[in-house]
């Protein structure tokens, strides 16, 4: 099956020789009507954040020259995921939602950009539905301590000492009221088909996505081992905590999407196929489809997310950088497109990472589409400073582009 190579300019959105990032591949960066992109701007690149380390959320404006306008300097934030910032859909080209920090506790905020006005809640925030009217919380201090890069620094947790207390885990968040309610406690989950390897903890919850009509929620259920290494499993349940399914078992769990509401992309071993790629699992089945196993590279993780649209027909991921055997034998990494049609796989850019940004640090390019699903934008480091980039994939992603814009690669 074809493995073609079909190069994407990229353009810078910020500002050059200042370090702007946006952060995971399943959040909103996009306002609907595509006009403008958030952002958060920071003053280093090169080590961890601590509690004291201010940045800055703001917009760019790509319909004023990409003009970068501050909304806000309090927020809470990681190397990974920024402050979870993201437009919400009860005002989708006015309304955001991130979170803040202040007095040793982190909590989200709404803020309208035309007017300036906000409102705070009592909880951060961590996903939210396609309608914005509701969200899901974790516990981003106990994510810091086992996880640093995806939690904040320097919170308060009052559970800290406790392997799986009973009164922490995934909140459910009312976006008009406030109102925050306990649906999965990490007591909960870690007695559902426990194995021994759980043994004393601790355990969190982490990457917590909401499908697409907000009928289910997916999250990575991790625990600390005796070796001192994590495991991850992958659970599911409705909203308000019921029905909870072990989808699958682990113990090393990656990126996933929602396919719809019934199925699941994820990058994952599975029975007795050889390696890891990606798969469609099925929601409380445990069925399994391997997805591009001859085009796509076995063992290579990428941040998966599928073009917006009914179809489902693309998916875009990205892989981790590994050394390039040339004559500078530079770090580098790739932004795919993959086409699950006609299982061909389409190279869209290969950027340099820098030495050195490993770990919690690293500058994934966390690739996210715009609304219309013909425009990425990607983080990238290659001009030495993080940057926002955007690509414009709509001639590859066009019904035809695959046959007539593009060549195979015969290497």
């Amino acid at each position: 099956m074809p493995h073609i190579s079909h190069p994407v300019p990229a353009r810078r959105l910020t500002p050059a020789q200042r370090h702007f990032f946006f952060g995971y591949y399943d959040r909103q960066p996009w306002s609907a009507d595509g006009r403008r992109h958030l952002a958060v701007e920071v003053p280093f690149m090169d080590r961890p954040n601590t509690g004291a380390d201010r940045a800055r959320l703001g917009v760019v404006d790509l319909e004023d020259k990409n003009a970068w306008t501050v909304l806000d300097d309090e927020i809470a934030w990681n190397w990974q995921m920024g402050c979870c910032q993201q437009w919400l859909g009860t005002a989708p080209n006015r309304e955001i939602v991130y979170n803040v920090r202040a007095g040793g506790r982190a909590f989200a905020r709404i803020r309208d950009i035309a007017n300036r006005r906000c409102r705070d809640l009592s909880a951060p925030v961590y996903d939210v539905s396609r309608d914005g009217r509701w969200g899901v919380s974790v516990n981003f201090a106990r994510i810091h301590r086992n996880r640093p890069g995806y939690g904040y620094p320097d919170l308060n947790d009052p559970g800290a000492g406790l392997s799986a207390p009973a009164d922490a885990g995934l909140w459910h968040m009312d976006l008009q009221t406030g109102a925050v309610r306990l649906v999965l406690a990490l007591a909960d989950a870690t007695a559902l088909d426990p194995v021994p390897s759980m043994g004393a903890g601790p355990h969190w919850f982490n990457h917590v996505m909401i499908s697409p009509g907000g009928t289910r929620l997916l999250l990575l259920h991790r625990w600390r081992t005796s070796a001192g290494n994590f495991h991850s499993r992958l659970l599911t349940c409705d909203p308000a905590g019921r029905d909870l399914f072990l989808l699958h078992p682990g113990p090393v769990i990656s990126h996933c999407d929602w396919h719809n509401e019934t199925r699941i992309l994820c990058f994952c071993a599975h029975g007795s196929d050889p390696g890891w790629g990606y798969y469609l699992l099925n929601d409380r089945s445990r069925k399994a489809v391997r997805i591009g196993a001859d085009v796509l590279a076995p063992n290579r993780d990428g941040h998966c997310r599928y073009r917006p649209g009914r179809e489902r027909r693309w998916f875009v991921t990205d892989t981790y950088p590994e050394r390039v055997e040339t004559g500078s034998g530079s770090l580098e990494h790739d932004l795919i497109l993959y086409d699950t049609a006609t299982n061909t796989r389409v190279d869209i850019a290969r950027f340099a990472a820098l030495p050195g940004l490993e770990g919690e640090i690293r500058c994934d390019f966390h690739p996210r589409w715009d609304p219309s699903g013909r425009l990425l934008s990607i983080d990238s480091v290659h001009e030495g400073f993080r940057g926002v980039y955007l690509l414009d994939v709509s001639a590859v992603v066009d019904d035809t582009a695959t046959t007539t814009t593009s060549s195979p690669d015969s290497g």
